[in-house]
C-alpha cells in the first residue's frame, strides 16, 4: 500500500480584509515524539483576487502539494485536509509571524509560522513518461452515477484509434480496462510523488488497442463521496458504477472487460469479480495476497531495514508490532485500545535500550510513547482500517473464474513480491481460473520504478515512473487474452 503521510489537496478561497497578509512563503517546524518536520506554506494570489495555496514537506520528499479546503476569516485561516484528517488553524501576530495548530490524528500540535517572503514554490521534477497531448486516441472527459446517484465520478475514457473488433455496420469495439488505484484517496492518474502512473498505463494500452477507463476516487477531482467514512467494500461498488457505465458505451466490447488494480485495488479487483460473470480478465499490480495485519508487519520489518536497523533489533521488535497491532483491533472500545497498547509497549521497551525505542519508534519519553499508541489507535479505528484489516484475499482469489496476472517489484518494501504472491499463486490454484500467471520483475519497487535505495523516500527521487518491461508484460499480456 503506498504511504499515507501525505494526501495531495488543493484550495482556493475568497478575497477577504486581512487576505493579502497571508500571501508569501510561511516556514515552521512540527515537533513531536521527539522529530521535528519542516513545513512550507506557500501562499498566492492572482491578478482575479483568487488565492491558492501550495505545501513542501522535504524531509517526506512532497513538494508543490496544492490543497482541498481553506476557510479565512479576518486573521485567522483554516486549512483541511480531509484525506488524511488533518485540520491547520493558523492566527496571524502580525504580517510575518502566525501561530498554527496542526490538528491531525488525535493530536494537536502547535508550531509557529514565519513569513520568509514572496518567494515561489518552483520545485520541478523531470517525468519523462508522462503522455502530453495531443493524443493518437480519443482521450474523453466523462462523468456519470453510480446506481442510487448518490455519488457522482469523474473519469477520463480513452479509445483506441485503431484495431478493436469490426461488428454490424461497420461498427468498431474494443476490449476495455478500468484501472483501480491503490490506498488514500487519489485521482484518476494515481497522482503521487509527481509521478502518474495510470495515465502512462492508459495511454500505453489504449495505443495497443485497448480502451481504458480511469476514475477519480471519491472527494478528488470531479467525484462526490465521503472517502474519510468509505471502506474497501464501498470502493468495490465505485468500480462497479464505472462497470455500468462502460456497458452503455457503443465502444466496449462487453465481453472483454477487464480490471488492473495497484495495492489495495489488486484487493478490491478480486472482491469485484468474485462475484461477477462478466469480468473476463484481471491485472493484480503489487496487490496482497495476505491478510493486511501479515502485511502490515512485513511492511514494518522492511521499511526498518531499509533505514538500516539490524536483524536482531527488528526480530525483538515484531511480537510488539503484532501484539499491538491485534489488541487495537479487536478492543471494546479505544481507551481499552490503549491501556493495552501502552502495557505492550512497555513490556517491550523494557528490554530495549533507549537508544533502540528512538530510533525504531520515536519514542523517547512518557508522552510521546502516549502520542505513539494513541495515533495508532486512531488510526486502526477509521473505517477503512477497521474494515481492511479483517479481509482475507483467500476468500475473493480462490472464487475467481476470469484470467488473472499478478505481479509485483522483487524491490518491494510496501507489499512484500515473496510471500504475497506465493499466497496469490496458491489461493489460485484452488480457484476456477483457467488462466493465470504471477511473475516478480528484478529490481522495481512498489511503484514499479527501478530503484537503487529502494526506499519511501527515494520515489520522489526517481525520474521513471514505471518500468518499459512491465508495460510492454502487461500490454502483451491483455493483447492476448483478448483475442481468446
Amino acid at each position: 500500500m503506498k504511504s499515507l503521510i501525505l494526501i495531495l489537496f488543493s484550495f482556493v478561497f475568497t478575497f477577504l480584509s486581512y487576505c493579502q497578509s497571508f500571501v508569501g512563503d510561511w516556514e515552521g517546524t512540527l515537533k513531536a515524539n521527539q522529530r521535528s518536520i519542516d513545513i512550507v506554506f506557500h501562499i498566492k494570489s492572482d491578478s482575479k483576487g483568487a488565492y491558492s495555496a501550495f505545501l513542501d514537506v522535504p524531509v517526506q520528499r512532497a513538494f508543490n502539494v496544492a490543497a482541498s479546503d481553506v476557510v479565512v476569516e479576518g486573521d485567522s485561516i483554516v486549512i483541511i485536509i480531509k484525506a488524511v484528517s488533518l485540520r491547520f488553524v493558523g492566527m496571524l501576530r502580525d504580517n510575518k509571524n502566525m501561530i498554527g495548530n496542526w490538528k491531525q490524528a488525535g493530536m494537536t500540535i502547535q508550531v509557529p509560522m514565519k513569513w520568509t517572503g514572496n518567494g515561489t514554490n518552483d520545485k520541478t521534477f523531470k517525468r519523462p513518461q508522462t503522455p502530453q497531448p495531443p493524443f493518437s486516441y480519443k482521450s474523453e472527459e466523462v462523468e456519470f452515477d453510480n446506481k442510487d446517484k448518490s455519488i457522482h465520478f469523474g473519469a477520463t475514457f480513452t479509445i483506441p484509434s485503431s484495431g478493436g473488433r469490426i461488428i454490424e455496420a461497420g461498427k468498431t469495439i474494443y476490449p476495455v480496462v478500468i484501472l483501480i488505484t491503490g490506498s488514500g484517496k487519489q485521482d484518476r492518474d494515481e497522482t503521487m510523488f509527481e509521478h502518474k502512473p495510470f495515465a502512462i498505463i492508459a495511454d500505453y494500452l489504449t495505443k495497443k488497442g485497448i480502451a481504458v477507463l480511469r476514475m477519480d476516487d471519491r472527494e478528488m477531482g470531479k467525484s462526490t463521496g465521503d472517502f474519510m467514512n468509505s471502506t474497501t467494500f464501498d470502493f468495490v461498488k465505485d468500480i462497479e458504477a464505472g462497470i455500468d457505465y462502460l456497458k452503455g458505451r457503443q465502444e466496449v466490447d462487453i465481453q472483454n472487460i477487464g480490471l488492473l488494480g495497484h495495492s489495495e485495488g489488486g484487493l478490491i479487483a478480486p472482491i469485484l469479480a468474485s462475484k461477477r460473470d462478466d469480468i473476463k480478465f484481471m491485472v493484480l499490480m503489487a496487490a496482497p495476497g495476505l491478510k493486511f495485519t501479515e502485511i502490515m508487519e512485513q511492511q514494518n520489518v522492511n521499511v526498518l531495514v531499509s533505514q538500516g536497523i539490524s536483524q536482531k533489533i527488528i526480530e525483538d521488535m515484531k511480537p510488539m508490532l503484532r501484539d499491538l497491532v491485534n489488541t487495537i483491533i479487536t478492543a471494546p472500545d479505544t481507551s481499552i485500545a490503549r491501556i493495552n497498547g501502552i502495557k505492550i509497549f512497555n513490556t517491550w521497551q523494557e528490554n530495549q535500550s533507549r537508544t533502540v525505542v528512538k530510533n525504531t519508534t520515536g519514542v523517547t519519553d512518557e508522552a510521546s510513547m502516549n502520542n505513539y499508541i494513541k495515533k495508532r489507535v486512531f488510526n486502526l479505528n477509521v473505517p477503512w482500517y477497521a474494515t481492511i484489516m479483517k479481509i482475507d484475499p483467500s476468500i475473493y482469489l480462490t472464487a475467481l473464474k476470469c484470467s488473472v496476472l499478478a505481479i509485483n517489484g522483487e524491490k518491494d518494501i510496501q507489499v512484500d513480491a515473496k510471500a504475497n504472491l506465493a499466497a496469490i499463486e496458491k489461493y489460485l490454484k484452488q480457484s476456477a481460473s483457467m488462466n493465470f500467471e504471477v511473475k516478480s520483475f528484478k529490481g522495481l519497487n512498489h511503484l514499479f520504478q527501478h530503484c537503487k535505495k529502494c526506499t519511501f523516500e527515494e520515489y520522489l527521487d526517481i525520474e521513471e515512473t514505471i518500468a518499459p518491461e512491465v508495460l510492454e508484460f502487461i500490454g502483451n499480456w491483455i493483447s492476448e487474452r483478448v483475442k481468446q
